[in-house]
C-alpha cells in the first residue's frame, strides 16, 4: 500500500468519525431541547462520551495524516519493510482507580449533596488505531477507600515497542437540579455538617465561565466531558510500580491529581520453527545427547519424544527463551563440540527450591545458570534454526521482557491472561 492510500484509508476514518459526531451532536440537542430536562440523565452522558471518543479518534486520523505528509515516500517505503523491527505487543490496561481528594471524601461522608454529581472516564490513545474509553463513572459508583474504581479494562492491539500510551482523564459536573440521583439522595442528607475548607477547592475559578448549553441549531458540538488530568506511559515504566502523577489538573477538580493502573504486555512473537534436533541433556550426572520433536511457540521451546505426541502429551520439556542471555546465536567451533551444525543457548533465571549444579547446570545464591547444546540435522535445520532464534531473541530484547514480567506487574499479567492477552510468565525451564 503506498503512502497515498494510507492517507485517504485515515482521511475516510476521520470522515467517519466526524459523521458520528454528527450524530451524537444531533441527539444531544434534541435531548436538551425537550421539555423534560435529560442534562445528567445516564442517556445525555453516553452521548457526551461517545462524541468525545468520536472526536479524539478524528483528531488522532489527522495527526497520523499529518506525519506522513511531513514524511517522504522513501522514508515511508523503507519503515514498511523494515524486517528488523521488533515485534508488536498486545497492551491491557486494568486496574484502574482514580483517587479522590480527602476534602471531597470528606464533603461525601458528610452528606454535602449540593456540590452535585462528579463524572469520570478515561480514555487512551496510543497512535490512531488504539482509541478507547472506558465507561462513565461517579462518586456515588464503587469506592475503594478515597479512590473512584473505574471497572473498565482496556486492551490494545499492535502496538511498537516504542509506544507511548497517552492516558486522558475528563471529568463532567451535574448539578444538583440536573441529576436526578442527587435530588433523591439530597432527601437524606438534612442536618449534615459539612467541611468549611471545600469552598476553595470547588468553587469555580473567576475567569473560567460555565458551558451554557448548546442550542438546537448547533450542528458540530464538543463534548461536555472537559480534560481534568493527563499521564504518558512507555516501556521503560512498565514493573515499576502503578501509580502516575496527572498534569494538567484544575485547582477545583475533586482528584488528587494521581492515577493507579496496571498495564500488562505481551509481544506478538512472530518467530516460529518445528522439526528434530539433538539437546544435550544431564542424566545422573552424565551429559546424554537426545533426539527431540522441538516446536518454538510465543517465548519458548518445547520438546517430545514423537511429533504425534505433541497434540496428545505434555511436552518432556521447555527451555523459555525469556532469560536468555545471549543477544544473537551462534555456532559452535568443533574445538568445543564435535558434532557439526550445534549451537548453544546460554540462559539465567532466578533460583527455585530443587535447583542443584550438574553439567549443564550451575548455581550461585540468586540465580541458575543453564547451559545448553542444540544440534541440528543438517546446516539448512541449523540455519532455520538460528535464524527464528535470532529473530526471537532480538524482539524479546527489544520489548525487554525480564522487566515486563516482574512482581510489580503480575495482578495485570494475571487479568489479562484470562482475557487470553498475556504468557504465563511462571513457565520453568525444563532442562
Amino acid at each position: 500500500m503506498t503512502k497515498k492510500d494510507v492517507i485517504q484509508n485515515l482521511l475516510e476514518e476521520a470522515a467517519y468519525q466526524q459523521n458520528i459526531v454528527l450524530q451524537a451532536s444531533q441527539a444531544l440537542n434534541v435531548a436538551e431541547s425537550s421539555a423534560d430536562d435529560k442534562r445528567g440523565s445516564p442517556e445525555v452522558l453516553e452521548g457526551d462520551r461517545l462524541l468525545l471518543l468520536a472526536t479524539e479518534k478524528r483528531t488522532a486520523c489527522l495527526e497520523e495524516v499529518r506525519k506522513l505528509k511531513e514524511t517522504d515516500s522513501e522514508e515511508f517505503l523503507s519503515n514498511k519493510v523494515d524486517s528488523n523491527e521488533p515485534c508488536h505487543a498486545s497492551l491491557a490496561i486494568t486496574d484502574i482507580k482514580l483517587p479522590l481528594h480527602p476534602d471531597f471524601v470528606n464533603a461525601l461522608r458528610a452528606g454535602r449533596m449540593e456540590l452535585g454529581i462528579f463524572h469520570f472516564c478515561v480514555l487512551v490513545t496510543c497512535g490512531h488505531k488504539n482509541v478507547f474509553c472506558t465507561r462513565v463513572y461517579s462518586q456515588h459508583d464503587e469506592m475503594d477507600g478515597p479512590s473512584l474504581v473505574i471497572k473498565d479494562n482496556l486492551y490494545l492491539r499492535e502496538v511498537a515497542n516504542h509506544f507511548t500510551l497517552t492516558l486522558k482523564v475528563f471529568g463532567l459536573h451535574s448539578k444538583k437540579h440536573m441529576d436526578h440521583l442527587s435530588k433523591t439522595k439530597r432527601l437524606h442528607s438534612a442536618g449534615h455538617q459539612s467541611p468549611s475548607n471545600l469552598k476553595n477547592l470547588f468553587s469555580k475559578r473567576k475567569d473560567e465561565d460555565v458551558p451554557s448549553c448548546a442550542s438546537p441549531q448547533t450542528v458540530f458540538r464538543t463534548s461536555s466531558f472537559k480534560l481534568v488530568g493527563e499521564t504518558k506511559i512507555n516501556l521503560s515504566m512498565l514493573g515499576s510500580g502503578n501509580k502516575y502523577l496527572l498534569t494538567q489538573v484544575p485547582d477545583n477538580c475533586p482528584m488528587d491529581g494521581t492515577l493507579y493502573c496496571r498495564v500488562g504486555c505481551r509481544p506478538e512473537f512472530s518467530a516460529t520453527s518445528s522439526g528434530f534436533l539433538t539437546i544435550q541433556e544431564d542424566i545422573g550426572g552424565y551429559t546424554a545427547w537426545n533426539r527431540r520433536w522441538c516446536t518454538m511457540k510465543e517465548s519458548s521451546i518445547l520438546y517430545w519424544r514423537y511429533p504425534d505426541d505433541e497434540d496428545t502429551k505434555e511436552p518432556l520439556g521447555c527451555i523459555d527463551l525469556r532469560f536468555c542471555t545471549d543477544k544473537t546465536v551462534s555456532v559452535l567451533s568443533r574445538d568445543k563440540c564435535a558434532r557439526p551444525n550445534t549451537f548453544e543457548l546460554n540462559l539465567k533465571r532466578a533460583l527455585k527450591s530443587g535447583d542443584e549444579e550438574n553439567l549443564v547446570k550451575t548455581v550461585d545464591n540468586k540465580y541458575a545458570y543453564i547451559k545448553i547444546w542444540i544440534c541440528a540435522d543438517n546446516k539448512d535445520d541449523r540455519m532455520t534454526w538460528m535464524e527464528a532464534l535470532n529473530k526471537q531473541i532480538s524482539d524479546s530484547m527489544a520489548w525487554n521482557m525480564r522487566k515486563t514480567v516482574s512482581k510489580s506487574s503480575a495482578a495485570a499479567t494475571a487479568k489479562a491472561r484470562e482475557a487470553n492477552m498475556i504468557g504465563d510468565g511462571s513457565v520453568p525451564v525444563l532442562v
